[in-house]
């Protein structure tokens, strides 16, 4: 509750006689006078502007906007307690004030302590009414939080025990034809169910490998740990290891432009961002079209976009494309646990930097991750921020 000096009360009455009555008395009860008005609608104007606490406002204005519509509109737009005041008590005025729900009524005559008393009052129930909603809507977040950790626990065992079933079929599927039949097998036979083997191995260690990616980003288990890069050279390996995934007649074109010598980045989190993006691209793109990746430099800020030519996001996945295990709706049969965007987007805030994305679908999909350069100043000012086994340029 506010101190009686730091009250704000803004006086609705057309009468000028009762009008000067109550500034005289609320100045003398301690209470400031944050403005005056004779109508409805010049209620609503200067309980907009005068910063009030609450309005005192007579039962019965003139015009053409009453008493019980200002007063409605002044609660619920404006969230201003109204206390009534009025010369009648009979039942009909009292039916008539109550439909706009007052904080308060006071009969004419009035002196200070029942004025005060009524002020008192209505304040009190005011602030325990706001602490109500408050708590309300503090019990309402913490249901939608519990609803949407409890989708997102179920959505995590439906995906991952889907995912985890299908190599493990396949390493039981080949271990036993393997352990039954292998004596008659030629060895390039033997060599293919030795390789599913290792490839379902592979695909469950990412998977996992994500996994626990996502839960150390979301719970900042990661840090920023920025190392002297060259950040062409990092790029040029990147495609070269991950060319060999590309669709045949599908290649990653890696342009550049500008320098990007003698400046600070994290490669673990660049490698996430950018192993992500590039295999997505990849994945989603029909063979025949390059995934195009580019690196600009404004100012001090690298730019780099990841582009397609593939199936597209639909328009209604977009918002949610970040969020962990949302895949878009035009996947069908394309293997993925929508875990990649979620860590990407970390890593990509975790650097400092933002991610935007556009996309039309059956057009392409374009991303663009803007990450900040930080030189050597910035280092020397902030030397903790380096990582400490890192003295030497990385690639």
């Amino acid at each position: 509750m506010l101190e009686v000096r730091e009250i704000r009360i803004l006086i609705v009455e057309d009468d000028p006689t009762i009008a000067k009555y109550l500034q005289l008395n609320l100045a003398k009860l301690g209470y400031q006078v944050c403005g005056l008005a004779t109508t409805g609608k010049e209620a609503i104007e200067r309980g907009l502007e005068s910063q009030a606490n609450l309005v005192l406002m007579n039962l019965h204005l003139q015009g053409e906007i009453g008493a019980v519509e200002a007063a409605n509109h002044i609660y619920q737009e404006l969230g201003l307690p109204v206390v009534f005041l009025t010369a009648f008590s009979d039942q009909e005025t009292i039916e008539e004030a109550t439909k706009a729900k007052p904080f308060g009524y006071i009969i004419k005559p009035f002196d200070q302590q029942n004025l005060s008393a009524n002020i008192q009052i209505a304040l009190t129930r005011y602030d325990a009414e706001k602490e109500i909603k408050r708590n309300m809507h503090c019990k309402e977040e913490l249901r939608q939080q519990a609803e949407e950790l409890g989708e997102m626990r179920s959505r995590y065992l439906a995906i991952a025990s889907h995912e985890f079933r299908t190599p493990l079929s396949s390493i039981l599927f080949a271990s036993t034809l393997l352990e039954g039949c292998s004596q008659t097998w030629s060895e390039k036979k033997k060599q293919d169910y030795l390789q599913l083997i290792s490839r379902s191995a592979k695909d469950m260690t990412q998977l996992i490998d994500d996994m626990l990616t996502v839960e150390k980003t979301g719970k900042s288990q990661f840090s920023f740990k920025p190392a002297l890069l060259d950040l062409v050279s990092f790029c040029q390996k990147l495609v070269e290891q991950m060319q060999p995934l590309a669709p045949t007649l599908s290649p990653i074109d890696f342009k550049y432009e500008g320098d990007f010598l003698g400046f600070y980045l994290d490669v673990k989190l660049l490698r996430h961002i950018f192993t992500n993006l590039l295999s997505n691209a990849i994945k989603y793109s029909p063979q025949g079209t390059p995934v195009l990746f580019t690196l600009t430099r404004e100012d001090n800020q690298a730019i780099f976009i990841v582009r397609d030519r593939g199936i597209g996001i639909p328009s209604t996945d977009l918002e949610k494309l970040f969020s962990v295990f949302h895949r878009g709706k035009n996947v069908k049969g394309i293997k993925g646990t929508g875990l990649g965007l979620s860590i990407v987007k970390n890593c990509v805030e975790l650097h400092g930097g933002h991610i935007e994305v556009e996309s039309v679908q059956d057009q392409g999909t374009t991303f663009t991750v803007v990450l900040p350069l930080i030189d050597h100043s910035q280092i020397t000012n902030n030397p903790q921020s380096v990582e400490q086994n890192t003295p030497k340029q990385l690639f």
